[in-house]
């Protein structure tokens, strides 16, 4: 008897959830490793994943390849519909186990500890008293926006595709999915970072997103990487040009 034909495997993205947590943060730590948190290693990353699960603006999606019973992960993405408001939510929730689990993080890594001393001590305190801060991007190295800062904007944190499903739409399918949530959030404008050498410019580029500027990554922070910012706008949108894109200086992520 002849064998079943093969199944084309289809390619679906869906929410993350808890058991996706080790996988994802070992996936950013291996092929997206720039930045401070990575440097905190997996576990941090694995706790900082999964405090978007339960967060109102907060997106956290996983791709995967489903072909008969058997589904296999082919990539990840994490983000916020709304910056802000996000970082709001993970204060709130998840400030005292996130400070925890950097603060054994950081004791296992001395050099990452002075890096953080130097660079970032400062405004995440602030963040962890609720005395402050800009989110993300230190308010002293964010440049000026030339749109509403009251208006929500949407950020891509980090999207990772598994090397062996590149070239597959892998990426534009959660990038997609992604655009779709922030839509429904009534978000416009949505942002990310990529490093200027060797980054995945070229990539965002072709799928409609549009370069807003190089800078050095936290000029009070002296990480000394060159990054790119880029910004889309629902296609449905009707703002003039000024309004298409909005700046921000750091790594999404950190």
């Amino acid at each position: 008897m002849p064998p079943p034909p093969a199944t084309t495997p289809v390619l679906r993205v869906r929410p993350a959830v808890p058991s996706d947590l080790a996988r994802t943060a070992r996936w950013q730590c291996r092929h997206l490793p720039h930045g401070f948190f990575p440097s905190l290693g997996r576990g941090f990353v694995a706790r900082w994943h999964g405090a978007h699960l339960d967060a109102p603006h907060g997106v956290a999606l996983v791709a995967e390849l489903v072909g008969g019973s058997e589904a296999v992960p082919v990539g990840f993405l994490v983000g916020a519909t709304d910056q802000r408001a996000l970082v709001a939510e993970v204060v709130a929730r998840h400030r005292w186990s996130l400070a925890a689990a950097g603060a054994r993080a950081l004791g296992l890594r001395p050099r990452a500890a002075l890096r953080f001393v130097r660079t970032r001590a400062r405004p995440y305190a602030r963040r962890l008293l609720g005395t402050g801060g800009r989110g993300p991007a230190d308010a002293a190295a964010a440049p000026p926006r030339s749109t509403d800062d009251r208006a929500p904007v949407a950020v891509v944190a980090a999207v990772v595709v598994a090397p062996a499903a590149r070239g597959a739409g892998v990426g534009e399918a959660l990038l997609e999915a992604f655009a779709a949530r922030a839509r429904a959030a009534g978000t416009t404008t949505a942002e990310l970072v990529t490093r200027a050498d060797g980054g995945a410019t070229a990539f965002y580029e072709r799928l409609g997103w549009e370069r807003v500027a190089d800078h050095l990554r936290g000029v009070a922070r002296r990480d000394g990487v060159v990054e790119r910012s880029g910004g889309l706008l629902d296609a449905a949108g009707d703002a003039p040009p000024d309004d298409r894109v909005r700046q921000r200086a750091g790594q999404a992520q950190d």
